[in-house]
C-alpha cells in the first residue's frame, strides 16, 4: 500500500464496533506502520483505539427529520475530522452508517477511498456496497461469487478471515 503514496501516507480507518472493526484489526499488517486512525462510534471495544474519532450514532427508530439531521451532523463531523487528519486513504469495513457520510466527505476532499465488503455477504451486495461501489476508487470483495454482482471495479484478494 505504501508504494501508492509519496511521503508517508495518513490512513484513515472506518469502521463500526463489532464484526466490521474485526475485520479491520484483521488487516493491522497492512496499516500498523503507517500513520493511522479509527473513525467510529463510542463503544466498550473502540475508545482504546489509536487516535479515535467519533460520528453520531444512527438510530433506526427516529422520524424522517431526525434522520437528516443524524446525516447532515455526521457529514459536518467527518468533514472536521478529514480537514483536521489530512488522511491521504480512506479504508472502510462498513457499517453504512459511517462508512456512506466519511466517504462522501473523502470524496469531495478528493482523498483515496479503499471499500472492502463485509465477509459476511457471499451472493448478494449489501446496500452499503451497492452506494459505495459508486464511490470509491478500490472496491474489493471477500467472495469470488460477488465478482459478478459487482462491475469492473470489484477486486478479489481473498479474505480477511
Amino acid at each position: 500500500m505504501r508504494r501508492a503514496f509519496k511521503g508517508n501516507p495518513v490512513v484513515g480507518l472506518i469502521c463500526s464496533p463489532g464484526g466490521h472493526l474485526t475485520e479491520m484489526q484483521l488487516l493491522k499488517d497492512a496499516y500498523q506502520d503507517m500513520t493511522h486512525f479509527f473513525i467510529t462510534h463510542r463503544a466498550e471495544n473502540t475508545s482504546g483505539l489509536p487516535g479515535v474519532s467519533f460520528l453520531p450514532k444512527y438510530s433506526s427508530d427516529h422520524s424522517l427529520l431526525q434522520h437528516v439531521q443524524w446525516f447532515l451532523q455526521s457529514i459536518v463531523s467527518a468533514y472536521r475530522i478529514l480537514r483536521n487528519r489530512k488522511p491521504t486513504l480512506l479504508i472502510s469495513t462498513g457499517g453504512g452508517d459511517l462508512a456512506i457520510p466519511v466517504f462522501i466527505v473523502g470524496k469531495l476532499l478528493r482523498i483515496k477511498l479503499l471499500y472492502i465488503e463485509h465477509i459476511g455477504r457471499f451472493n448478494s451486495p449489501s446496500s452499503t456496497g451497492k452506494i459505495l461501489y459508486l464511490l470509491s476508487d478500490r472496491f474489493f470483495v471477500q467472495s469470488r461469487e460477488l465478482l459478478n454482482s459487482y462491475g469492473k471495479k470489484a477486486e478479489y484478494h481473498g479474505a480477511v478471515i
